[in-house]
């Protein structure tokens, strides 16, 4: 899924591409994300990575930041 927010044109730098490169549900409303971003840092070389443990709640997914998505 692509999606596009805000409608202006963007400097380098100043968009980012996000992408999920893995995802396991851990119960009926929680999941562990592995993703990849490009773009927030210019000068990175190669994407970044980050492990997250996103839920479910009020009818839409969020990241938990107190929540580890170790087993």
């Amino acid at each position: 899924m692509i999606e596009e927010v805000g409608s202006e044109n963007l400097a380098p730098g100043q968009g980012a591409l996000f992408t999920i490169t893995r995802a396991k549900r851990m119960n009926d409303t929680t999941m562990s994300v592995n993703t990849s971003t490009i773009g927030i840092d210019p000068s990175a070389v190669g994407p970044e990575t980050a492990d997250l443990v996103v839920v479910f709640n009020d009818g839409k997914w969020t990241v938990d930041p107190t929540l580890s998505n170790q087993p």
